[in-house]
């Protein structure tokens, strides 16, 4: 048995030896869809929405010498399309108001988080789940995180409470990807919540949504979580909004 053979088997064991069965289940089906790119055709989403009160949150007490917090400008948008994101989809995340935190050790972009502030709709869960998520005044949703070394994530969403508070933001809340369980613990290590619990699954055109909160019922959308509302557009505010910004569904 070949090497990359004996990982591809491995990897879905020992993440269901450390996870849970049906976590690998859905990490393997999740992976495959990625890995041979058929998002555009089939969907197949579980993640969780998570919670936490800004004056509650584990905060960064001392940040090293090394490193400096910024928050995203025009002139960092090569910085962040150099992370795999182009740069109309950053331009339009800038122009809708939003912020990106970043970590910078010297000129290198360590890690950064990115941050939409309500009250505003936020659309760049469409293509994968199918829900549109309505944040109200006071609170912000942050997305698309990514940290390049170790700790340095960590120090983004440490710092993110006090970043926020500038902009009268007394609640934050953020999707987890069932399949990333690093993620949800290193979440509530930092003080979030987990608050419900959304699946989809489609094919083409067709689909449909659910979401629960704790080991409740299931329920279609449209949903109140919290302060958030959790909706299904119509078909003409879907086109209006994919013509003005057509990157969310790449």
């Amino acid at each position: 048995m070949s090497d990359s053979v004996r990982s591809l088997i491995w990897k879905p064991v020992r993440f269901a030896q450390r996870h849970g069965l049906l976590r690998a289940v859905y990490f393997l089906v999740h992976g495959t869809i990625s890995r041979f790119r058929l998002e555009k055709w089939i969907r197949f989403s579980i993640s969780d929405i998570l919670c936490g009160n800004v004056s509650e949150l584990v905060r960064e007490s001392r940040m090293p010498k090394a490193f400096r917090i910024a928050l995203a400008a025009e002139e960092d948008i090569p910085a962040l399309a150099a992370e795999g994101r182009k740069p109309e989809l950053v331009r339009a995340r800038l122009g809708e108001s939003d912020l990106c935190l970043l970590l910078w050790s010297g000129s290198e972009l360590k890690a950064y988080e990115w941050i939409a502030v309500g009250p505003r709709e936020y659309w760049e869960d469409w293509n994968e789940a199918r829900i549109i998520i309505r944040i109200p005044a006071g609170c912000c949703w942050t997305y698309d995180g990514r940290g390049h070394s170790p700790g340095a994530w960590g120090m983004i969403m440490r710092t993110l409470p006090k970043e926020v508070e500038r902009n009268s933001i007394r609640r934050i809340y953020q999707r987890v990807d069932y399949a990333s369980p690093i993620s949800w613990h290193s979440h509530r290590s930092a003080g979030y919540l987990p608050l419900a619990r959304v699946f989809h699954v489609g094919v083409g055109h067709f689909g449909f949504t659910l979401w629960r909160q704790d080991q409740g019922k299931w329920h279609s959308l449209p949903a109140r979580v919290q302060d958030l509302e959790l909706v299904t557009p119509s078909i003409e505010n879907i086109s209006r909004q994919l013509r003005l910004f057509p990157m969310y569904l790449e």
